[in-house]
């Protein structure tokens, strides 16, 4: 009787850790530190840039995101793209963390608000062929979610992304207007740096 009821314990508890847990929102996550469930970090980093409009430049390990001003033609955004798993989570987060000890990794100024938009693509970038003249269009046509970067910390996010599980999930990373920005950073998974997906 005892080993029937700890298989059937050991059972119960198994099925606890594999079910979902309930999170509505970015705050229930942070309200009950809940751990997710995988991190997904960038399959590639594909920058595109209007001063080289018909070049590709393929995956990298960094990140730029640059807008000064509409008459110089020099912004750069960059699609991020994750290879989402199918497993038990039920809803994606985006993180974005600048740490202060990986500080020798990233680089942020500007005069701007500091935020970068994240727009949802109509299709998986192809990293070797796409350029600023030839990309997927963003869609839906407003942004998915913002992240209010923080120079040594983790940014704040708003808003919230699809959680396409078994198929590759692609951003573009854009300045927010008004004013200039610079941003680029260095993708590392210790100390985590850059952008991620978290699955809850």
């Amino acid at each position: 009787m005892k080993f029937l009821s700890t298989l059937l314990f050991s059972l119960l508890a198994g099925a606890a850790l594999a079910s979902p847990i309930d999170v509505n929102d970015e705050d229930d996550v942070q309200a009950n530190h809940f751990v997710p469930v995988e991190t997904l970090f960038p399959h590639y980093l594909v920058p595109l840039s209007e001063a080289s409009p018909n070049i590709p430049f393929g995956n990298q390990y960094t990140g730029t995101v640059q807008f000064t001003y509409d008459w110089k033609h020099d912004e750069i955004t960059t699609i991020a793209g994750f290879d989402v798993p199918n497993n038990v989570a039920t809803v994606c987060f985006i993180r974005f963390r600048l740490p202060q000890v990986s500080k020798n990794s990233w680089a942020v100024s500007g005069t701007g608000s500091g935020k970068i938009d994240v727009y949802g693509l109509s299709r998986p970038v192809n990293p070797e062929t796409d350029t600023w003249n030839y990309r997927p269009v963003r869609s839906p046509p407003a942004p998915l979610a913002t992240i209010q970067v923080v120079a040594g910390g983790e940014g704040i996010v708003t808003g919230q992304i699809p959680c396409s599980k078994g198929r590759r999930l692609d951003f573009e990373l854009v300045a927010q207007r008004p004013g200039s920005t610079y941003l680029h950073w260095f993708e590392l998974d210790a100390p985590k740096t850059g952008i991620t997906v978290e699955m809850y």
